[in-house]
């Protein structure tokens, strides 16, 4: 794993020297201290590198800086929305110089072929890229005919290749069935030595434990100062989020006056879409946020750095600076800000002043093997009836109720009956949604969302959580359908049109789930459909997000599937009318 350590003597490449290093090994900040690089490895940090240096050697003055390591996000989804080329393109500058990535969506719409072509491009890149085997696409993705689009089999045979570090986020209430293939590629992961990356979103007491006890090192689902707490002292990494799905670290300011020993906290994103890259930042704004809670710098870096590698077993390659580990290091003025002035990856400087300095190619690999979603011939508004027992009055329908960015609850509601069909209430805030299968192959489900909040118009996405469906909700049958095929036509992204006209729309023509525009262009086109969005009442925050995880099987209460309606907790697809006759 890595390229091997420089052989041979003489001088070195780079020095950086006379700064303020932060070390993320002895807790200490060490004033006039430096880092000599030969190749892509460190060779000596120090307060006098002065053997280090030669005729031909690069010198850096760091006077007034502070040397850290590059900054690693362990636990991100980079095969969505934005390409990874042009996503390093921005967070590179950012200070990120190794990542672990999950590539479930990816793998949810082409199975291993679509895993393996997203390895192919990593071998080049500029800084460290890793992944994760792809349990959900085991557990949750179905390519038409009940079977996952991958097999336990492919997965286990995945875990053999070198830049994947684990299995990926395994869900607790699956895991806690004991299914036999999901159990044979955790035993398989562990007899390799890697990790086995946790989501154990509500899990708590007798059955966190009974879960953790299946195997897993980590979990990146504590919202809570409690939740933290509980999973550090089980023995697990508690990974934090703050990223565009969820932004968790405000509940450190409950865990850190609790003396509670932090030394298994990691700092994640756990994504971070166009917008907010370029608002805020990566895991720069990451360690920003966790100082400004009241974490002090060191242990923040160290959270973002070193005990993230050390959870991998990537700490002899990356994580602190120290002679053989590769030559990731940060210049930044302020590290209250993390806002480097250098970036240094694999021994090169590839940003300065905010200025990625180094090309990164994309992966055509991608385009090959990931295909366009499908909708059935003719798809039109006859396929978005949802039949009553009544040819007209009212009729008591199960209901997604928003209860939060990503979480719904179970709602009863009187829908009314017009022609023997239940149609959408706008005036109740009762929206008609769809989930499609992808494949065209016509497996869908047509149900209700009440909180959503559009008053005219419909929007839909290309891909969804757990499976990358179909997915829309909107006011009419007339502008679903529309949206729908809108975005089939286009390849895929968002579409939101309203009396049959497109709005806005974002295509990802790559397998409908990723775009190679800019990140840039592609936070200016999301930032226009949001608040087109909310323009026409959209009551959500962030309204692709939740349409994207109107499917999210993992936490409670309902979600729409394509084979229906899921009662999270119960796991049993429940009918749509409550009163049948």
């Amino acid at each position: 794993m890595g390229t091997p350590l420089h052989k041979g003597g003489g001088p070195a490449d780079l020095v950086i020297r006379g700064g303020t290093l932060l070390n993320v090994y002895s807790g200490e900040l060490l004033e006039g201290w430096g880092v000599a690089i030969r190749g892509e490895r460190i060779v000596a940090v120090g307060h006098d590198l002065g053997h280090a240096i030669g005729a031909e050697t690069e010198i850096v003055e760091a006077k007034g800086r502070y040397l850290t390591p590059g900054l690693i996000d362990g636990h991100t989804h980079l095969d969505y929305i934005q390409s990874l080329h042009q996503f390093l393109h921005a967070a590179v500058p950012q200070g990120l110089t190794t990542v672990i990535t999950e590539l479930v969506v990816a793998a949810n719409v082409a199975g291993a072929a679509a895993f393996r072509a997203y390895l192919a491009g990593l071998e080049d890149l500029p800084i460290l890229v890793y992944t994760t085997a792809p349990c959900i696409s085991l557990l949750c993705s179905d390519r038409g005919d009940g079977q996952p689009v991958i097999s336990s089999q492919e997965v286990a045979d995945l875990l053999e290749h070198p830049l994947v570090l684990g299995l990926g986020e395994v869900y607790w209430h699956l895991a806690l069935d004991h299914h036999p293939d999901l159990l044979a590629v955790i035993e398989k992961a562990r007899s390799l030595r890697k990790q086995v990356e946790g989501h154990a979103a509500g899990a708590r007491g007798w059955k966190l434990q009974q879960y953790l006890g299946l195997g897993i090192g980590s979990c990146h689902e504590p919202t809570t100062a409690e939740e933290v707490i509980e999973r550090l002292r089980l023995g697990v990494h508690a990974m934090v989020r703050e990223g565009s799905v969820r932004r968790d670290v405000g509940a450190l300011s409950g865990v850190i006056p609790s003396g509670v020993n932090l030394r298994r906290l990691i700092l994640v994103t756990d994504t971070v879409w166009p917008d907010d890259l370029l608002g805020r930042g990566s895991m720069n704004h990451v360690v920003h946020r966790a100082i400004e809670v009241g974490l002090d710098p060191v242990s923040a870096v160290r959270a973002a750095t070193l005990t993230c590698a050390e959870h991998f077993g990537i700490d002899h390659l990356v994580g602190g600076l120290g002679p053989g580990r590769y030559a990731n290091v940060l210049v930044v003025p302020d590290l209250t800000r993390m806002e480097p002035e250098l970036v240094i990856s694999k021994g090169r400087i590839i940003a300065r002043e905010g200025r990625c300095l180094v090309e990164i190619k994309g992966n055509p690999r991608l385009r090959e093997v990931l295909p366009r979603p499908a909708l059935p011939p003719s798809f039109t508004t006859a396929d978005l009836q949802v039949p009553a027992d009544r040819l007209g009055g009212w009729v008591k329908v199960r209901v997604v109720g928003i209860a939060g960015p990503i979480v719904t609850r179970e709602m009863t509601l009187s829908l009314p009956v017009e022609g023997g069909r239940v149609i959408a209430d706008p005036k109740q805030d009762v929206l008609k949604a769809v989930v499609l299968d992808r494949r065209g192959l016509g497996h869908k489900t047509v149900g209700f969302v009440q909180g959503f909040g559009l008053r005219d118009g419909a929007l839909a996405s290309s891909f969804s959580w757990d499976v990358s469906n179909l997915v829309a909700i909107g006011v009419s049958d007339a502008d679903i359908a529309f949206v729908l095929n809108r975005l089939v036509e286009i390849g895929g992204g968002f579409v939101l049109a309203v009396d049959g006209k497109v709005v806005e729309e974002l295509p990802m023509p790559v397998g409908g789930i990723i775009s190679e525009e800019p990140v840039a262009v592609l936070a200016e086109k999301m930032a226009r459909i949001k608040k087109a969005a909310k323009g026409i009442g959209a009551a959500v925050d962030d309204p692709y997000l939740t349409l994207q995880a109107l499917t999210f099987t993992a936490i409670p209460a309902v979600r729409l599937t394509e084979h229906g309606l899921l009662q999270v907790k119960t796991r049993q697809i429940v009918p749509l009318l409550v009163e049948p006759g």
